[in-house]
């Protein structure tokens, strides 16, 4: 219970960061399914502190393969909102996969010219201290 209870409220915040507008989307997060695991964000994190440009790349890899089910959810929602939503979410996806990265260790990580430094940092925190629906709105502000 406590796998669903972080997977929704990271879920909630996600959606609540990325489009504030689209709250009723709520409705496409299914109860009881655990789509979102913590241990691939810690997998994630600890890419992300070694520090090193190849670590940041393959980091930012690992959080778009770890939201791939939130658009593959979005894509199976009969949600009005959901389709362009969907849509919104696979292209930040993308830029994490395939995006161009700039990052200097304490001073820049940017994807695509869009600084990212301050979200990521943020959303650590906030998962750190155990938090996952404000790391959830970290996160979808991050990529948004």
């Amino acid at each position: 219970e406590a796998k669903d209870s972080f997977s929704r409220h990271v879920q909630l915040g996600l959606f609540g960061g990325f489009a504030p507008e689209a709250s009723v989307v709520a409705t496409c997060i299914i109860r009881n399914a655990t789509i979102l695991q913590r241990e691939g964000i810690d997998h994630v994190v600890s890419l992300m502190v070694r520090k090193t440009s190849e670590d940041m790349k393959a980091a930012l890899e690992a959080m778009a393969a770890w939201l791939e089910p939130v658009a593959e959810q979005l894509q199976a929602c009969t949600d009005p909102t959901a389709t362009s939503l969907h849509d919104r979410l696979r292209t930040a996806l993308g830029h994490l996969r395939l995006g161009s990265i700039s990052y200097k260790p304490g001073e820049v990580l940017a994807v695509d010219g869009v600084s990212i430094f301050m979200g990521v940092n943020t959303a650590i925190g906030h998962l750190r201290k155990e938090q996952p629906a404000a790391f959830g709105v970290d996160l979808g502000q991050m990529i948004g």
